[in-house]
Parts: structure tokens; C-alpha cells; sequence
């Protein structure tokens, strides 16, 4: 049985996803601007992680659509597998970032 999601959240939540993505965007940019170093080096790490951004926002939303994540008895383990690779591979980036120089630069607060 497929759970009914009601009209109004759903068009809630098309109408926010465009504003966090935008938000997240304006995020990564800011940050491009304040971090030391020269400005090609500043601007190709903010095009990369915008780049990644966007392709991780639309591959989430194909899986959505294809309803990956939705978990029936067939298919409850490789749902759950794949919702604990997202949190693994971010902190694993963001102790190879806390390792580079690069990083480093990312956190203006962090103490040298």
C-alpha cells in the first residue's frame, strides 16, 4: 500500500526546493568570496561544490521519483544501506577536507 502525501505539502515542498537549493548556492558563493588565497583557486572550489550540489540535488530527485526510497519487505535493506552512505561519504569528505591546505582555508574561525 502506497502512503497518500497530501496535495498541499507536496506543492509546499516543490515550491521550497528551488528556494534551499538557491540558499545553499548563495552559501557556497559567500564562501568562495571570504576565503583567503587567489581568486581562480577561490572560484573553481565554489564551481565544484556547486557542481556537486546540483548533480546530488538531482540524483536525489530521480531516486525520489522512482521511489528508491520507499521500503517494502523486498527491498528494506538497500534502502537503508544507501540512506547510511549519504552521512559516511560526508564525513569522509570532511575529514579530507580538515586535512588539506585547501580545507583549511574553508574555515576562517578554525585556529592555525
Amino acid at each position: 500500500m502506497t502512503p497518500q502525501v497530501p496535495e498541499y505539502l507536496v506543492t509546499f515542498e516543490a515550491t521550497i526546493r528551488p528556494l534551499v537549493a538557491a540558499i545553499a548556492l548563495g552559501l557556497i558563493w559567500t564562501g568562495a568570496m571570504r576565503m583567503e588565497g587567489p581568486a581562480q583557486s577561490r572560484y573553481a572550489t565554489a564551481g565544484a561544490l556547486s557542481v556537486v550540489l546540483i548533480a546530488w540535488l538531482a540524483v536525489a530527485q530521480y531516486l525520489g521519483s522512482v521511489n528508491a526510497y520507499f521500503a517494502t519487505g523486498e527491498n528494506a535493506v538497500p534502502t537503508v544501506l544507501f540512506g547510511l552512505l549519504i552521512p559516511l561519504m560526508s564525513a569522509a569528505g570532511a575529514k579530507g577536507a580538515r586535512r588539506s591546505e585547501g580545507g583549511l582555508r574553508l574555515v576562517p574561525f578554525r585556529n592555525r
